[in-house]
């Protein structure tokens, strides 16, 4: 895995060399997503997608025709999708991107008692990155979209808290996208009642702020006030469907020692990345400054106030020094 994330730092240090990447990474994922993967496998899946996804925000991919990819080339953004849709919507048994049966099924009892399917934690960051995409670069599956929304809708009670927040976010995006479409208002009403019921109090408040947003009231919830829900409904498009800024893999420049360039002392060396305010040190100057800059004003004497050394007399008075 560390492996992968240096392949993503190398992709975002050199971008003529981010389309090949996705491409490796891609195959590496698809490699290691086989029918009843280890968990060292999913966890290879999962960072694999991670990088691919943060490739894609950074632009890899959308200057490739989208024609069919040559053999051996790099592949466009819409293909790199679509193959990630089509992992997480038909995957391997068992595999990264499967939701896994339910623990009554695996214990041998009957298959009318529960039904649902449950999903433990391996694979879900591969599960919650592909769904992701799938919410941002709708148009690349345009015509797949719908059936999208309606398999992971299936999958929502069984599926892991992360990768429910993402499905609930497609079928939002989804709907607000394609307003039209009552197959998908249909679908957002049906994730938003199962999100307002979940066991995990972040996806409740999520999906109540998301009701909120769409200017929807919430059935039994008791008196609204309708001018906010409209106002709010008047905003959904910029608040659901805004451009996201491309993540920052980099963490800058880095210095010959392997450290990165920045201030000493600053919170962005602390952190390891450039954080909003930073100012770096300016460059040396090509022209010497004039030393008379340090001379203390006309008439002003310098300060000779500082202690010039310790002695032993100093210490034995001051045993705390």
């Amino acid at each position: 895995c560390d492996a992968i994330r240096a392949a993503g730092r190398v992709a975002d240090a050199q971008p003529a060399a981010a389309d090949h990447v996705v491409k490796g990474l891609l195959a590496l994922a698809r490699a290691h997503d086989k029918p009843d993967c280890a968990p060292r496998d999913a966890a290879v899946v999962s960072a694999a997608v991670v990088v691919v996804r943060q490739l894609i925000q950074q632009g890899a991919g959308a200057a490739i025709d989208a024609a069919p990819p040559e053999k051996g080339g790099p592949l466009p953004r819409r293909e790199v999708v679509r193959r990630l849709a089509r992992c997480l919507l038909a995957p391997q048994p068992n595999g990264a991107f499967a939701t896994g049966p339910s623990s009554a099924a695996r214990e041998g009892a009957r298959s009318d008692e529960d039904p649902r399917p449950t999903a433990t934690g391996r694979g879900a960051v591969a599960r919650s990155n592909a769904c992701w995409l799938v919410g941002e670069y709708r148009a690349d599956v345009d015509e797949l979209l719908p059936d999208c929304v309606r398999l992971l809708a299936a999958r929502f009670a069984g599926e892991d808290p992360e990768v429910k927040q993402q499905i609930l976010n497609l079928a939002v995006k989804a709907a607000v996208d394609r307003s039209d479409d009552a197959r998908l208002r249909t679908l957002l009403r049906y994730v938003l009642e199962l999100a307002r019921f979940d066991l995990n109090h972040d996806l409740r408040d999520r999906g109540r702020y998301l009701t909120a947003v769409l200017g929807l009231k919430v059935s039994g919830s008791g008196a609204a006030d309708e001018a906010a829900l409209a106002a709010l409904a008047e905003k959904t498009r910029a608040l659901v469907l805004a451009d996201k800024k491309p993540p920052l893999t980099l963490t800058g420049p880095v210095a010959l020692e392997g450290r990165p360039d920045y201030v000493v002392g600053s919170l962005s060396a602390m952190v390891g990345h450039e954080v909003d305010g930073y100012l770096p040190l300016p460059d040396w100057p090509d022209v010497p400054p004039d030393p008379a800059a340090r001379d203390p004003a006309p008439g002003q004497a310098p300060t000779t106030n500082y202690a010039q050394g310790i002695s032993s007399d100093d210490v034995a008075a001051n045993p705390g020094m």
